[in-house]
């Protein structure tokens, strides 16, 4: 019995070693697996919140790039300079701007079912080719002068920049245009100016020189002939006079500086007097003043010296411009509410081609330095600007190898 009770106990010792032994192990791999179930969820999570933060982050590039080619496309479609996007493969318009349908008269829908050449934009096309084959060579173009041709006809000077580019996965030229037809005829307009200046300057002053060089030298002993000289240099020092006052008179309108001292005036009496004060001119030219028409009392409210300045221009351009022994007729009615004054010369009229811009700064239908004729090219747009400030209207008909009339309307002052 004694030695059955130790077997007993000595294998219940045992079953709870097992026990306690079994317990550990199954405590350890319990921990085992949590940790390994830990790990398994950690990283299942590490890889959804990877997954997540890469989904966000090419959401957040999307978006990020749809507002970049909202940007582009604003900013595009809104500018004031020429746009086009064209395949480089078939030159077929991808994307025109306003700007392009605004200078060339195309829609866009026109531009996406045609090429430029097809549209026969290129009034050369041989300088299309050269802007392309510049690309292909250098991949982009600075600053190329062509001329294009609108939907209308009108040929335009423009100035043209490209390089290629990747749009929406092709490749594509894009190419802006700016129109310089404006500041081209600018740049004319000052060239011609200058041109004309300079002889309006040198003419008088060579005169002057040579007229009191004669004097000073005392190579003249009639005093006839210094009095003679000495007119030439005085008339020739009141052509100076007149371009100088051209000059500034320009600038002042242009800046807005030009004041009129607007009073209740008589355009009868103005009219009068500056037919007195133009007749030594109009006797140079062999040329007669004729007053054919007139109104007793017509009074408009106006700067009497500046209207005595238009008519000045406006009669000594009649008389410069008619025959010798010709006759220059004004005339003063009244229309309705208005006075109009007219002044018609029997000349040779103006050419078709100069009429839309005769009341232009600069311009002169004879611009070279060979014409018969002086003058800034000043005088009429000086006109029209004092005639226009007084609240009137300037305008001219005029017949070749007839004459021309040039009338301005002012409003009644009772």
């Amino acid at each position: 019995m004694g030695n059955g009770g130790l077997d007993i106990t000595g294998r219940m010792a045992k079953i709870d070693r097992l026990l306690f032994v079994s317990s550990i192990v199954l405590v350890g791999v319990a921990f085992g697996l949590l940790i390994v179930v830990s790990w398994t969820l950690s990283n299942a999570a590490s890889v959804t919140l990877q997954r997540d933060l890469a989904e966000a982050a090419l959401f957040q590039a999307k978006e990020r790039a749809e507002e970049a080619e909202e940007l582009f496309s604003k900013a595009y479609h809104s500018s004031p300079v020429f746009y086009t996007i064209s395949s480089s493969k078939d030159a077929r318009h991808i994307e025109v701007n306003d700007a392009w349908s605004s200078v060339t008269g195309y829609s866009r829908e026109e531009a996406m079912k045609k090429t430029g050449l097809e549209l026969g934009i290129w009034a050369n096309p041989e300088q299309r080719k050269e802007f392309v084959k510049q690309m292909k060579n250098q991949g982009f173009v600075r600053n190329y002068e062509m001329v294009l041709r609108t939907k209308l006809g009108v040929e335009k000077d423009m100035l043209f920049s490209g390089e290629f580019i990747s749009y929406r996965g092709e490749d594509c030229l894009l190419v802006v245009g700016q129109d310089i037809t404006e500041s081209k005829e600018i740049d004319r307009m000052k060239n011609a100016f200058i041109s004309t200046v300079s002889h309006e300057l040198r003419t008088p002053l060579t005169a002057i020189r040579g007229s009191l060089g004669m004097v000073e030298s005392g190579a003249l002993k009639d005093p006839e002939k210094v009095t003679q000289m000495i007119r030439l240099a005085a008339s020739n020092t009141e052509r100076l006079i007149i371009l100088v006052n051209d000059l500034l008179d320009m600038e002042k309108l242009q800046s807005g500086q030009m004041e009129l001292k607007m009073e209740k005036s008589s355009l009868t009496e103005i009219v009068n007097d500056s037919i007195k004060t133009n007749k030594p001119f109009a006797d140079e030219q062999k040329v007669n003043f004729k007053l054919t028409e007139t109104v007793p009392d017509a009074f408009v409210k106006g700067d009497s010296n500046r209207l005595a300045q238009v008519l000045a221009n406006l009669l000594s351009n009649a008389a410069k411009f008619s025959p010798e022994g010709g006759t220059v007729e004004i005339s003063l009615t009244r229309r309705e509410g208005n006075y109009r004054v007219t002044v018609s010369d029997r000349g040779p009229g103006v050419p078709d081609e100069f009429r839309d811009q005769i009341f232009d700064r600069f311009t002169q239908a004879d611009a070279t330095d060979t014409r018969q004729k002086g003058g800034t090219g000043l005088g009429l747009s000086i006109t029209k600007a004092i005639v226009e400030k007084h609240g009137g209207a300037i305008g001219f008909d005029t017949e070749m190898g007839v004459g021309t009339m040039f009338f301005f309307t002012l409003p009644a002052s009772e």
